[in-house]
């Protein structure tokens, strides 16, 4: 053999590597992604009789064009939220808005809407927490935010 033939062997078994280390990598993360998505089923088997009674506000927002202007909006409007909340407070007597992060504003002006001040549904109680959360081998915390609504009385 001469050198520019073990060469190309060497470069080939470094490239042989690289594709089995990136399969592994693959592998592991199909591996997290199915306990996650078991994990996201067991927890939904295992929810609470009342688990209506909790609103989870989310700050998700998606791009659209209306009459040719690009903007962005939240997926789910207030409007909504609001309903979900009434329908709890009608269930339970109570509901309990939770939120993360970006999410909080949102919760806030939610706990203020003025769909639940026409039905005299007020705040009870809040109550803003952090969790320390680790992705990606970094280490943050998130501000968290509990809002118990229910009907004032008058």
């Amino acid at each position: 053999m001469d050198m520019q033939e073990l060469e190309e062997k060497k470069v080939e078994e470094e490239l042989i590597k690289e594709l089995a280390k990136e399969s592994e990598k693959k592998a592991i993360k199909d591996q997290e992604r199915k306990e996650q998505e078991a994990k996201r089923k067991q927890a939904i088997r295992e929810r609470p009789a009342d688990w209506d009674k909790y609103v989870h506000v989310s700050a998700r927002k998606q791009q659209v064009e209306v009459n040719g202007r690009k903007s962005v909006q939240f997926v789910t409007g207030l409007g909504s939220y609001a309903r979900d909340i009434k329908l709890a407070i009608s269930k339970y007597g109570e509901a309990i808005v939770l939120a993360r992060g970006n999410a909080i504003s949102r919760a806030v002006d939610l706990s203020q809407h003025r769909f639940l001040e026409e039905d005299n549904i007020t705040v009870k109680s809040m109550h803003p927490s952090h969790e320390d959360i680790e992705k990606d081998g970094k280490k943050r915390r998130v501000a968290e935010i509990k809002i118990v609504l229910g009907k004032s009385r008058g």
